[in-house]
């Protein structure tokens, strides 16, 4: 994997790097999760940046299903802060028994892909794949907006260890904007720059605002949390 910034870190701090079949290694980072016979030839010493079956959190299907599990042992109420879900093909009738229930916007996206590739929305059924692996949500067709954009934050942690769990959690987070304000109508469903928030997408927009003074909390297309959460302070949102 390119990794410039570890690349960057980690010589600066006296590390060389080595072949990529070596086996005399310290520390392997890689952009894909290595296979258990790898695993278990590695010694003690040696680390690696992906703990094995992390994918049952990053991947968006087996995150819902382990979240639907939860549910089920801990309760609903407890990890009601996802929308309906349904993994398709094999979850194709529930999720069209579920839409003739809620017939408002759903949004499509690949089970394992990012920067917002591949997502959109749709309003019926007939317009999704029965074909490809993906899950489909219901739209929050209501979302919370700064000045009518749409926005999400990002959180960064440090997972160390699993057992027992220890996470670092970095004390600053970043809030990333849609570029077109958001309209609750079936006519802008395609409109990616309205619905997604995704830098990725969002920086091809000619709307897109790029600020460079690194003092500057509140401008621009990427506000730090600190900077959302004292908006929403003043509107009175807590």
């Amino acid at each position: 994997t390119e990794s410039k910034l570890v690349r960057s870190i980690l010589a600066s701090h006296g590390f060389h790097e080595v072949h990529p079949n070596s086996n005399d290694f310290n520390l392997m980072w890689t952009g894909s999760h290595l296979k258990p016979f790898s695993l278990r030839c590695m010694h003690e010493f040696q680390k690696i940046n992906h703990f094995p079956r992390s994918y049952e959190l990053t991947r968006k299907d087996r995150l819902y299903k382990n979240i639907q599990r939860m549910q089920q042992s801990k309760g609903v109420k407890n990890f009601d802060f996802i929308p309906a879900s349904f993994i398709l093909p094999s979850e194709y009738q529930e999720f069209c028994t579920a839409f003739l229930r809620d017939k408002g916007p759903w949004i499509v996206k690949p089970i394992a892909s990012s920067r917002g590739r591949g997502i959109y929305l749709v309003n019926h059924p007939q317009q999704v794949p029965v074909d490809e692996n993906i899950l489909v949500s219901r739209y929050i067709h209501n979302p919370l907006t700064i000045d009518g954009f749409k926005f999400d934050i990002r959180i960064y942690v440090a997972v160390t260890c699993y057992d027992p769990l220890l996470i670092y959690l970095y004390e600053e987070g970043l809030t990333r904007f849609a570029t077109v304000k958001y309209e609750k109508s079936n006519r802008t469903l395609k409109n990616q720059m309205m619905h997604l928030t995704n830098y990725s997408v969002n920086k091809k927009s000619s709307d897109y605002v790029r600020c460079d003074d690194p003092d500057v909390e509140d401008y621009g297309n990427k506000w730090t949390m600190s900077a959302m959460l004292r908006y929403l302070k003043q509107e009175g949102l807590d």
